[in-house]
Formats: structure tokens, sequence, C-alpha cells
């Protein structure tokens, strides 16, 4: 069943309204914090030997 887009839309203006409070982020980071994390992870899992330190 795909998202309601007018749900999506108001999530995404109240947010943009308020931002992402402190203390709520404190309790459940924001969904773009968790893929950052993944990444740092995958990054640091994956990318091993001795060209990982020769690219930008």
């Amino acid at each position: 069943m795909p998202a309601d887009p007018w749900l999506i839309l108001g999530a995404a203006a109240i947010e943009g309204a308020s931002g992402y409070p402190p203390r709520l982020h404190a309790l459940l980071p924001h969904p773009v914090a968790w893929a950052g994390w993944l990444i740092g992870i995958l990054d640091r899992g994956l990318n091993r030997g001795p060209a990982r330190g020769s690219r930008g």
C-alpha cells in the first residue's frame, strides 16, 4: 500500500517549519542520521586494503 502523498507533504511541512527537536533526536535520531550511520559502517567494513587511502 503506497503512502498517501498528502500525509508525506504534511509531515515534511511540519518538520520544515519546526525543525527536528533536539530532545526527539536524542530519543530517536532522524532517518537521515540512520542512513549516515549505515554508510559509515559499510564504508569502514568494505573499504579495506592498500587502495583505500589513495582515493579522494
